[in-house]
């Protein structure tokens, strides 16, 4: 967790000067650059960084689980992370990358500030609850999550350092969640020892 707060507290300070970090604009047109046809998939990819996305992860994950708990984890920290990544999008004001770049690829029309990548902080977030939940699937979760975020700067809506403090973010607000998952399972290992 202090990982988490430490890599936000200095990607937004980074964002807040409102230029490139040094290979960050390197990175962006590495990912942005890339042909056409990855738009339709990465469209999809990126639903599973909205809210709408979450709340299907959420119904999955009841499903899959049978348990309440773990869904509302999901749920809740999705909801928090899009609070929390809206709340520092207004502090911290970064430009998208059309506003600090040139020749960029825009394949998606979208307004606001662009530090943290919402996407970004919800998908970090439902993943890092899923990893809680279901161990074996944490790799992959985790690996949608950052899929996400490069995708978000192949169609050209954030830079590098938006996605990495969106992932930062989305870690951070998830932990709550994650406790809680972890006390309500040690309860029950003890209600099932006495």
């Amino acid at each position: 967790m202090a990982a988490a707060v430490a890599v936000v507290a200095l990607t937004a300070v980074l964002a807040a000067r409102h230029r490139l970090v040094p290979g960050e604009a390197a990175g962006f047109h590495a990912l942005n650059g890339l042909p056409g046809f990855l738009e339709p998939p990465a469209r999809v990819l990126m639903t599973f960084g909205t809210l709408p996305g979450a709340i299907a992860v959420t119904v999955v994950v009841g499903l899959v689980a049978r348990r309440v708990g773990p869904a509302l984890a999901v749920l809740g920290a999705a909801l928090l992370a899009r609070l929390a990544a809206q709340s520092v999008k207004d502090l911290v004001d970064r430009a998208r990358p059309v506003g600090l770049l040139d020749h960029v690829h825009v394949r998606e029309h979208i307004g606001g500030p662009g530090y943290p990548s919402a996407h970004a902080t919800v998908a970090f977030a439902v993943a890092t609850v899923l990893a809680c939940c279901f161990p074996r699937a944490r790799w992959p979760a985790l690996g949608v999550a950052l899929a996400i975020g490069l995708a978000r700067m192949y169609v050209g809506v954030h830079l590098p350092l938006d996605v990495l403090g969106g992932a930062a973010l989305g870690l951070l607000v998830a932990t709550p969640f994650v406790a809680g998952l972890w006390l309500a399972a040690a309860r029950n290992r003890e209600g099932s020892l006495t």
